[in-house]
């Protein structure tokens, strides 16, 4: 049975599989990124006002709001770019959030606009609030002369004015709780107050624990100092029963905060935040521990993992979990670094990520890019667009369809479907081709899972305004999905109005009006066709094997076949130009008319070929001239090849030579001028 080979590194494997991993896309057309729906941002907070509705907000001023319970998230525009680190949500229109350098902004319509209330020399770590009207923020005071107080505010209109109230600390004040306007307590440092009077006056509690800070040279310590303001939290049961993380170790109280005593710890945890609601309380970090009582706590999740065996310069690698909230007895939330956002429907038992890696990434510029999703868990398919560098994408169309069964089919899972039932049909794109910021076409396929074979309708959309509409401009009908009769793999604009697309059974179709109309070539072949490309108007290549895209064989032989075709009056006739057994080619690229490579696969090597006659004689690189894969251009002297995800192959030569070049990730969208103009320094 034909492999198909890959390209990938033991750790991303391994990575990729227990951490919330950054995909890479690169287009030759030289924008590269690396992204996750719905954004990358570490985030913090998240609030869900029923299982439906919910926000959440991060680093870089992120804010995330959901109507659907997750399904689809739209970013709100804060009107900063801070962390926003603590969230105070009132009802469906009103909220707050708050963050470093001192800034609070607030919603009044749900987070259609979020106005900046205040902005001071402080960072805050906590925003609280009883009503709709009386609040409080706490956090810490910039240095000044060497030196820091915690901040402590207080509004009683709204947030119109908030009142910086004088306290007696030095340290930073990392959570704060009222149980009602009058009766609260304060965490500062490793000391707890209390008020009796709605914060006139505060008592000093019988805790005294020093919290440690992050070393500057740990592993994580970077990442943690600008955590550091959130590494304490307390929260309040009624006037008795309470709680204080601190040190990474939880205290109890139960008479109001007179005396304290630890009853949970564990040096690994790190514990620093909590949630409180009235079944349960949990405390968070790279862990969420949980207790019913607030005595006897247990872990419903962990997310450290042990990569010592890799080496000395492996580590534990700890997931930072920043907020977490239940909507119900099993349905909860967990958002933190990276983008992590997940979800759970059993009490903790399983956590479900529902930040989805992006597929088929492609920039037109440093801002616009179109991708698409798969959504495992709803059956659904989404088209996304970023407009600002894939820091967050919008929803711009979701195929969440059915089928209605004619007679009665065995499903592959072994159930039998009676006639009139309806099941699922997953969509995925072979292909994104996008011309500019308002032109883009989608193929596709729908199936569903059919014991022997499978449906398959093939089709291409097309947007001519951005996303706005997307219409369907050709379909194939659904044909036996073994075969592959019917499906498009590939699809190539010259420019807005010539266009082919390729795909299985040797197809080739070709229009002259921009995809309204297609009419279809004679390639002379059955071989499933994987990728089309033309230099120009007259001049183009297809190549292909019998294995189609997601690694199915497009005929009942299990002998690949690579061909390559190529034309030189715009599709009229195409001839055979290399074809060879137990070879499937999946990439293509030119410099111009004559210089042009192709990528494949034998059955346990990489296969590159080359020509420099217009593809009269194609040469099987090897040895020393063989390269990673086919390389794309930036201009007839500048080419790169993308070999995974941080190795790069560059040449400033036109192709004569080759340097191997490695970048670190990136979370923005970059250019591959940059790394060229790096190689040739």
């Amino acid at each position: 049975m034909f492999k198909r080979h890959l390209i990938a590194s033991l750790f991303l494997i391994i990575i990729a599989n227990v951490i919330p991993y950054e995909s890479i896309a690169g287009n030759c057309n030289g924008w590269i990124f690396q992204n996750h729906y719905p954004t990358s941002n570490t985030l913090m907070a998240v609030k869900f006002l029923t299982p439906k509705k919910g926000w959440v907000v991060g680093d870089a001023g992120t804010i995330l709001h959901t109507e659907d319970g997750g399904e689809t998230w739209e970013a709100q525009e804060s009107g900063t770019a801070q962390p926003l680190i603590s969230l105070a949500i009132i009802n469906e229109k009103v909220g707050w959030a708050a963050g470093r350098f001192g800034v609070i902004i607030h919603t009044s319509d749900g987070g259609k606009t979020w106005i900046t209330q205040l902005e001071i020399q402080a960072d805050l770590s906590n925003i609280y609030f009883l009503n709709d009207k009386e609040g409080w923020a706490v956090g810490q005071k910039m240095p000044l002369s060497g030196s820091s107080k915690g901040a402590l505010l207080h509004t009683v209109d709204g947030g119109q004015k908030w009142e910086e109230i004088d306290h007696e600390t030095e340290s930073n004040i990392a959570g704060i709780y009222f149980i009602n306007k009058q009766t609260g307590w304060l965490l500062a440092g490793g000391d707890i107050y209390r008020t009796l009077d709605g914060g006139r006056k505060w008592d000093r509690s019988n805790l005294s624990i020093k919290r440690p800070i992050s070393s500057p040279n740990s592993p994580i310590g970077a990442f943690f100092q600008m955590m550091d303001l959130m590494r304490a939290d307390i929260v309040f049961k009624d006037e008795r029963a309470g709680w204080v993380v601190v040190g990474g170790d939880v205290y109890y109280t139960n008479d109001g905060g007179n005396e304290w005593s630890q009853i949970y710890s564990s040096p690994h945890d790190n514990l620093q935040r909590f949630y409180l609601d009235d079944e349960r309380i949990c405390a968070i970090n790279s862990v969420i521990v949980c207790s019913s009582g607030g005595k006897d706590w247990s872990k419903i999740y962990d997310a450290g993992y042990d990569f010592s065996w890799l080496g000395p310069d492996y580590r534990t690698i700890q997931i930072w979990i920043g907020g977490i909230q239940f909507v119900n007895e099993g349905e909860a939330w967990a958002v933190g670094a990276n983008g992590l956002i997940m979800k759970t429907n059993d009490g903790g038992k399983r956590w479900n990520l529902k930040n989805t890696v992006l597929e088929g990434t492609h920039f037109i510029n440093k801002k616009a890019a179109w991708a698409f999703r798969q959504d495992k868990e709803s059956n659904a398919t989404d088209i996304l667009k970023t407009e600002d560098g894939g820091k967050t994408w919008k929803v711009q169309k979701r195929f969440k369809d059915s089928i209605k069964f004619e007679s009665y089919w065995m499903l592959s899972s072994g159930k039998r479907a009676r006639k009139d039932e309806t099941a699922p049909l997953e969509t995925t794109f072979n292909k994104i081709f996008v011309l500019d910021e308002n032109r883009a076409w989608f193929a596709g396929h729908q199936y569903y899972a059919r014991n022997g074979s499978n449906l398959v309708k093939s089709f291409i959309l097309h947007t001519p305004n951005g996303g706005e509409t997307w219409t369907q401009q050709f379909e194939l009908p659904k044909q036996k999905w073994s075969k592959f009769w019917g499906d498009i793999g590939d699809i190539f604009f010259l420019n807005a109005h010539l266009g082919w697309a390729s795909g299985s059974n040797g197809l080739i179709l070709h229009t002259i009006d921009g995809g309204k109309t297609w009419q279809r070539q004679k390639s002379g072949t059955n071989i499933y066709l994987t990728k089309i490309l033309f230099a120009d108007a007259k001049k183009g290549w297809a190549i292909g094997g019998n294995i189609a895209p997601g690694g199915y064989y497009d005929t009942e032989e299990d002998t690949p076949r690579g061909i390559v075709l190529s034309t030189s009056d715009g599709g009229a006739h195409w001839a055979v130009q290399w074809k060879k057994k137990e070879v499937a080619l999946d990439y293509l690229s030119f410099l111009d008319q004559n210089v042009a490579w192709v990528q494949g696969e034998t059955d346990s090597n990489a296969l590159i070929l080359y020509t420099n006659d217009g593809g009269k004689m194609w040469i099987e690189l090897t040895g020393e001239q063989s390269l990673s894969g086919a390389p794309c251009w930036l201009d007839k002297k500048r080419g790169w090849i993308h070999v995974d995800e941080r190795n790069f192959q560059t040449t400033l030569d036109s192709g004569k030579t080759w340097k191997k070049v490695k970048v670190q990730p990136r979370r923005d969208s970059w250019h591959i001028s940059e790394l060229l103009e790096k190689s040739s320094n």
